[in-house]
């Protein structure tokens, strides 16, 4: 019996492994992330704007400078780039959405926190860009 509970999990864990990967990206005004570094964590919390609802937006595929207020206000101090390979905990505007007005669908973390750790910190163009390791912050039990 245990060989093939063994076997199922490992056959659940290819699947996650080879499962597409949407590299996600976060627009973010505030100064304090344009310092982080290798190894560094920090939390994201769904902030006031909340256009399509109360969550952390991302845009899919590339970064939406215009699109996010709060670094409109600010200046663009820093982009958070993530791979998502499930849309499970997600919210995303429709497909037809981003037809439409010709730019990448967004996510958002759907009122949940994202805990982040950089594991890669780069300058492109002036302005930093955070590479991370994510996971919810405060998922609710299903």
């Amino acid at each position: 019996m245990p060989e093939k509970f063994e076997s199922v999990k490992q056959k659940q864990e290819n699947i996650k492994e080879s499962a597409p990967k949407v590299e996600l990206f976060h627009v973010s005004g505030f100064k304090e992330f344009a310092e982080k570094e290798e190894g560094d964590s920090l939390l994201l919390e769904p902030g006031p704007q909340g256009a399509e609802g109360n969550g952390v937006y991302f845009s899919e595929h590339a970064p939406r400078f215009k699109a996010a207020e709060g670094a409109q206000k600010q200046g663009v101090a820093a982009v958070i780039v993530i791979e998502a390979d499930s849309t499970a905990g997600w919210w995303r505007s429709k497909g037809y959405v981003t037809k439409k007005f010709g730019r990448p669908r967004t996510w958002h973390s759907d009122e949940k926190d994202i805990r982040l750790t950089v594991k890669k910190a780069e300058l492109i163009d002036g302005v930093k860009y955070l590479h991370c390791d994510w996971d919810w912050e405060n998922m609710p039990e299903e």
